[in-house]
């Protein structure tokens, strides 16, 4: 909630700290090693190594899709102006993650680590304004609807097909709306998904794989106005699926169009659980807010041979929204 001071009128005093903080968090997580780094070559026949890549890319990507949920560090609803009249929020601005995956584009496959930047546009409305038992109580029970989409792509081009849409649709709902004297809780669900990521080809001894990332998330997320900044946190649980395939040709067979293809369709992916912190700035209708999450690493249960055991992930997301 926007208040008097003169800090307030000067929106680069509070944003210059804030876009900085993420510029260096995204440097750091890419650093050991950097964009694109290769950690070492992998493993096993040309089916596992395509096994292995879709183990990776579908983890990375999938969590991508959910970095910093549709509207990053913004803990409230956003209710209505007027009776029958929505009080809108258009949100722009970047997520960031950095994660594992094999590369089966050369002639020997290697693990690699990658940092991948996804602009992020979101536009959310108050449907229901909530319940206000108190004076100092409301927003219970609030709704607003969200659609969201994020831009894709991948930093390394060799065999990649560098971009894909994604997309997202949901709800917030409200739990309490922030007052002087108490914080705004609200839970967020949402299912996203991306078109395909295809990378490599089935040319003897190496896959292609194919990747469709889709994803449902559910956030529970509380925060507070204190003094010039608000502060919010929570955690999201996500549920990995979607679409995925990886095509290779036995070493024995002949190159061609005609020859033989070994195909292996993956089951879903991992589910993970995402701790986030968010900082926000508001100037009378407008905010800054950045926001940093940590997932631990999950239990992929079984792998394949090749594949590198993805670990814990780091992402973060910056946005800039106004509502009206």
């Amino acid at each position: 909630m926007a208040s008097g001071g003169s800090d307030r009128g000067r929106p680069g005093a509070a944003a210059s700290p804030l876009v900085g903080a993420f510029l260096l968090l995204v440097a750091l997580a890419g650093a050991t090693p950097g964009l694109g780094a290769q950690e070492g070559p992998t493993p096993g026949s040309a089916l596992d190594q395509g096994r292995a890549s879709v183990v990776g890319l579908a983890d990375g990507l999938g969590h991508l899709l959910s970095a910093g949920g549709p509207l990053p560090a913004q803990p409230g609803t956003a209710g209505l102006r007027v009776p029958g009249s929505p009080r809108w929020t258009v949100d722009a601005g970047v997520a960031a993650g950095s994660f594992r995956w094999t590369d089966v584009s050369g002639s020997s496959p290697r693990t690699v680590r990658s940092t991948v930047v996804a602009p992020r546009v979101a536009v959310a409305g108050g449907l229901f304004e909530g319940f206000a038992p108190a004076p100092t109580v409301a927003g219970i029970g609030a709704v607003d609807l969200v659609v969201e989409g994020r831009l894709l792509s991948m930093p390394l081009p060799d065999g990649v097909e560098r971009r894909t849409v994604g997309w997202g649709a949901g709800a917030r709902v409200g739990i309490l709306r922030e007052s002087f004297t108490l914080p705004s809780v609200t839970l967020t669900g949402m299912y996203r998904g991306a078109g395909t990521l295809r990378h490599g080809d089935a040319r003897e001894g190496t896959a292609r794989v194919a990747v469709a990332p889709r994803v449902g998330t559910m956030r529970a997320s509380v925060g507070k106005d204190l003094l010039a900044v608000g502060v919010s946190g929570g955690v999201e649980r996500s549920w990995h699926r979607g679409r995925a395939r990886v095509q290779a040709r036995p070493p024995a067979a002949p190159p061609g169009p005609d020859s033989e293809l070994e195909t292996f369709r993956p089951a879903a992916g991992p589910d993970r659980t995402t701790w986030f912190v968010g900082l926000n700035r508001t100037w009378v209708v407008a905010r800054m807010a950045a926001e940093v999450g940590y997932s631990p690493a999950p239990d992929f249960g079984e792998l394949p041979e090749a594949a590198a055991r993805p670990g814990s992930l780091l992402t973060f997301a910056l946005g800039f929204r106004v509502t009206y």
